[in-house]
């Protein structure tokens, strides 16, 4: 008998072409499956659509949609063992392309069909659940001047761009508090940036070596520089480290892991949550190890 598959289609997604996409993914899947396409709307949000999935009994849930269906979605099936397959068609994808999932449609089919899984953390917050990153201050503000306008015309280039000018154009310092379980630090900096997992798209979260995706750690990463001029040169140390996988030694970056983090700020910042605006701190995150299981690359 062949396994019964919920397919959760974000056709507003930045890459997708609905028909087209949907006529490759059922030239493909449905011959090895049971589908059933379950469409988002206005008032139909994917958390609403996968909670439904999930008491239908489905035995893969399979998302399509940006990191923010994605997000949604996952945050549904934490915990619960049912295999999560994604097929990325949203402006970043980061975490799909992390997993190494690739961004077409056909092959992101091909990935759910050899029927590899690989467990994958993620996170809880005071807010909801996190797979990607929680960002305060710079990147949170960066994101809130991010039209949807620009993302459809400029792509993944808008969030950097959106960055490079929060940088030069209105830098603020605020006062961090920040609790792992193991020590605490006070400082004045302009971000903090707590990932489970560290896609390039997310350049403030490059402090330490490469997230890890399964060792039970969060990772964090706080910018405190002198000026304008010492916040550009952290970024692009943090780009050299990202590209090279390996921590930044300049000391207006500060980076640990850690399992849970709490951050509270002086005045209270945006806070966004795998690349949306969620609150204000304060924030608490905790890891949730293995909390996800997801169709993936083989790691051989």
């Amino acid at each position: 008998m062949n396994q019964r598959a919920c397919l959760i289609f974000e056709a507003r997604a930045g890459q997708c072409k609905k028909e087209q996409d949907l006529m490759t993914i059922k030239r493909m899947l449905l011959p090895e499956m049971d589908l059933e396409v379950r469409f988002t709307a206005e008032d139909v949000k994917a958390k609403k659509l996968a909670q439904q999935a999930l008491q239908d009994a489905f035995d893969l849930i399979i998302a399509l949609g940006g990191d923010g269906t994605i997000s949604a979605v996952a945050e549904v099936m934490m915990g619960t063992g049912i295999p999560l397959g994604i097929i990325p068609r949203g402006t970043a994808n980061a975490f799909a392309t992390v997993l190494g999932i690739p961004t077409t449609v056909s092959e992101a089919c091909e990935i759910i069909l050899r029927g590899y899984t690989r467990p994958v953390d993620g996170a809880k917050t005071n807010y909801h659940s996190m797979i990607t990153t929680v960002g305060i201050g710079l990147e949170a503000e960066a994101l809130y001047r991010v039209e949807q306008k620009e993302k459809q015309n400029l792509g993944i280039l808008s969030y950097g761009i959106a960055n490079f000018q929060q940088l030069v154009n209105d830098l603020k310092n605020f006062e961090i508090w920040l609790e792992t379980d193991e020590r605490e630090i006070h400082l004045q900096g302009v971000a903090v940036t707590v990932a489970n997992v560290a896609p390039l798209i997310s350049l403030l979260a490059q402090g330490t070596k490469k997230a890890i995706v399964d060792d039970g750690l969060l990772y964090i990463t706080m910018i405190a520089p002198t000026d304008t001029i010492d916040a550009i040169a952290s970024t692009f140390s943090l780009l050299k480290a990202a590209i090279q996988g390996e921590a930044t030694h300049r000391s207006s970056i500060v980076h640990l892991r850690s399992r849970y983090i709490k951050v509270r700020t002086n005045p209270p910042q945006k806070v966004a949550i795998d690349g949306d605006l969620a609150g204000e701190t304060p924030i608490e995150i905790e890891c949730i190890p293995s909390a996800l299981t997801v169709f993936a690359p083989s790691k051989e």
